[in-house]
């Protein structure tokens, strides 16, 4: 008996020592990740989250159970004082249960000297509080939002209030008007997966990129039978549509996946009678080892129901909100010039237009 306890014991010891020799080899934090920077970003991201709940709350009195948080910002893109600020997106997680799985936090992308900003909002009443980090004061009392934030704003931005608001409609979002509200309202709004990723490399949703997403749709479904294989996508007439391709497709420029050419008007004319193709997506049949290519063009809607509206991000969030739609249908916009099989051993990158 003695003994049986006296070997329980050992492996009891055994596994704390385990425990902890692991803690020492594996810390929590991640590897790579400074813990004082850690836990200063976190903390700017949670004092973020609280701060905009609170103003939140001043201007709608709702039930917390019933408000529906979905949080935005460009943290871990923006670079203040030459610092990675990622660990400002799991302080917002922690503080409003927000989170990737869910598309309720998102990563917006932004060039490294911009602002670093969070922009909390409520799907249920509509309200967005808005918050732009001073980097000036951000070593000083982080729990403090007096001190790191030199611009918080509120304002209701939910769609059908815009729509009913749209001559006065202005809110002040550092530069970011766009980009919050149309991606605030499309996150809400239920948007799919391969939607949310195109948006947030976009920065911003805009009627040129859906073009692209509905082309990439379009594609998607012609191409399904052919499984696995790669695509290549040629731009014949870039706009926004081109980032959305390449997110959907994992087609992009540095695994010779993506090629454009900036065409002009007089070129355009020399292709008739495909002088309105927009792109070539092609893709690589793994049964007859060819690249097969759709040349297409994009047919604009002749209404949206948006003409009425002379604020132009208002009407830019109203045609969104329409094309978004139409996902499922993405031919009722998408067009088909002509089809394409290129030679054995011939890949698109060699192409000449």
């Amino acid at each position: 008996m003695r003994k049986t306890t006296f070997n329980v014991f050992v492996v009891f010891l055994l596994v704390i020592m385990g425990a902890s020799f692991h803690g020492m080899i594996f810390p929590q934090m991640a590897v790579g990740a400074d813990s004082g920077d850690y836990q200063k970003w976190k903390s700017v991201g949670s004092t973020a989250a609280i701060e905009g709940v609170n103003r939140i709350a001043v201007r709608s009195m709702v039930l917390p159970f019933q408000r529906k948080w979905i949080a935005l910002s460009n943290a871990g893109y923006a670079e203040p004082n030459g610092q990675c600020t990622i660990a400002a997106l799991d302080g917002l997680s922690e503080k409003l249960g927000v989170s990737r799985g869910a598309q309720t936090l998102v990563e917006v992308h932004s060039a490294p000297e911009k602002p670093l900003w969070f922009a909390i909002y409520d799907a249920f009443t509509g309200f967005l509080a808005y918050l732009q980090v001073n980097p000036e004061r951000v070593e000083w009392d982080i729990s403090d939002a007096s001190n790191i934030f030199s611009k918080i704003t509120v304002e209701n931005v939910k769609a059908n209030y815009i729509f009913n608001n749209a001559d006065s409609f202005a809110p002040d979002f550092g530069g970011n008007e766009f980009a919050i509200v149309t991606i605030a309202n499309a996150v809400a709004a239920g948007v799919p997966a391969y939607v949310f990723r195109s948006l947030e490399f976009h920065d911003h949703l805009c009627p040129g990129l859906t073009s692209g997403i509905l082309i990439g749709q379009f594609a998607k479904h012609y191409f399904r039978a052919l499984g696995t294989g790669s695509w290549f996508v040629q731009g014949l007439q870039p706009w926004c549509k081109e980032d959305a391709l390449m997110v959907m497709l994992n087609a992009t420029p540095g695994k010779s996946g993506y090629g454009v050419i900036y065409s002009t008007p007089e070129e355009r004319k020399k292709w008739a009678p495909y002088g309105d193709a927009v792109n070539i997506i092609f893709h690589y049949n793994p049964e007859t080892k060819l690249w097969e290519g759709l040349v297409v063009g994009f047919q604009w809607a002749s209404q949206t129901g948006c003409e009425q509206f002379s604020n132009n991000l208002v009407k830019k969030l109203c045609s969104d909100l329409y094309y978004l739609n139409y996902l499922d249908q993405p031919e009722l916009f998408v067009k088909v010039l002509t089809t394409l099989t290129l030679k054995p051993g011939v890949h698109p990158k060699s192409l000449r237009y």
